[in-house]
């Protein structure tokens, strides 16, 4: 049975960022240029990542991703020129209090150090439509345990609802992020001294709180629309373990406007993640809407978006666990070995 979950709408960014996708490459595409370009009607939000793809060493099948620097990034937006600056390793960054706006033409540029020139086509602000609710249900899925043996894992599943749709804005595109707090018990690895010595104190305990940041960045419309809304988009299923309701665990939803274009690139892109590849096919099969200037047959993958963002956040709690709440199992080392964790707490957390 659905309920609905207490949620409020955000019209500014929790975490201070929008996270990349995390583009798979193959190591018969050396030296392909990747551009992940994300401009948003969001302060803070908008970026450019520039990167290039390398093999590791003819012998390995693992290649990797070498991050571009020193590129020269413009964005023309209308008829003013919008200068990034470079702020960490291949990533470019606006002004800080720049954001996009509906009816403005904007096109991306890029000047590599070495003068390769890149251009995007020019791309619009599409509106948001907004979120009107997000549902919450508790199911069971199929899994491989470590042993290779199927077993059926509970957990909570989140669905959305859009508001009203117009006929320019039917396409959309949702990354979720969720986070849950975990305690380490160094102390436990303490042996005590026998009496009457007394008892040894327990080590420092400067990371023993940790807050576990977890992710989906590609979940796309395949719109089911009724009554003028796409209806029912599962967004995630946060599964009943490693003590991820113990407390209570925090979700938050962004939906990016897409357009139509766009959406059949994410949805070519999420076909060939699963197939592990997104170079699997040949160059051209997957159209980006970056090109390169001068230099013919140079490959460009990846898209240049401008997206309307609309935020939906809440918490879960035990309550919302039918079942027994799965429990951390006691860990004595600091807890920044755990995947996913920080030991910074988010700005959101309460």
């Amino acid at each position: 049975m659905k309920s609905l979950v207490n949620i409020s709408l955000c019209f500014v960014i929790l975490c201070g960022c929008i996270d990349p996708i995390n583009f798979e490459i193959d190591s018969n595409n050396d030296g392909n240029i990747v551009i992940d370009a994300l401009i948003t009607d969001r302060e803070g939000t908008s970026r450019v990542i520039v990167s290039k793809s390398i093999a590791y060493s003819d012998n390995s099948s693992n290649p990797s991703i070498n991050k571009v620097r020193n590129a020269q990034v413009i964005l023309n937006a209308g008829a003013d020129q919008i200068i990034f600056s470079e702020n960490g390793l291949g990533t470019y960054i606006p002004p800080s209090d720049f954001k996009a706006i509906e009816g403005i033409d904007y096109k991306l540029v890029i000047e590599l150090s070495e003068g390769e020139k890149l251009e995007s086509t020019v791309q619009r602000l599409v509106k948001n439509a907004g979120i009107d609710i997000v549902n919450k249900e508790y199911n069971f899925r199929s899994t491989l345990s470590k042993n290779n043996v199927e077993v059926s894992k509970g957990g909570v599943e989140l669905f959305l609802d859009t508001d009203i749709l117009e006929e320019d804005n039917k396409y959309y595109r949702w990354q979720f992020t969720g986070t849950y707090q975990i305690e380490t018990k160094p102390y436990l690895s303490v042996v005590p001294p026998p009496p009457p010595c007394g008892t040894a104190p327990p080590p420092d305990c400067t990371c023993c709180i940790c807050w576990v940041i977890e992710h989906e960045n590609l979940i796309i419309s395949d719109p089911n629309f009724i009554s003028g809304k796409i209806k029912n988009v599962p967004i995630a299923f946060i599964e009943n373990s490693e003590g991820r309701f113990q407390e209570k665990y925090h979700f938050n939803i962004d939906q990016f406007s897409i357009t139509q274009e766009e959406h059949e690139f994410w949805k070519r892109i999420k076909n060939q993640k699963e197939q592990n590849s997104i170079f699997a096919q040949q160059v051209g099969e997957i159209p980006s809407n970056i090109h390169t200037v001068d230099k013919e047959n140079s490959a460009v993958r990846g898209y240049f978006s401008v997206s309307s963002i609309v935020s939906a956040s809440g918490y879960l709690t035990r309550e919302d666990v039918p079942e027994r709440v799965s429990v951390l199992p006691e860990l004595i080392g600091t807890c920044l070995g755990f995947e996913g964790a920080t030991n910074i707490k988010p700005p959101y957390w309460e």
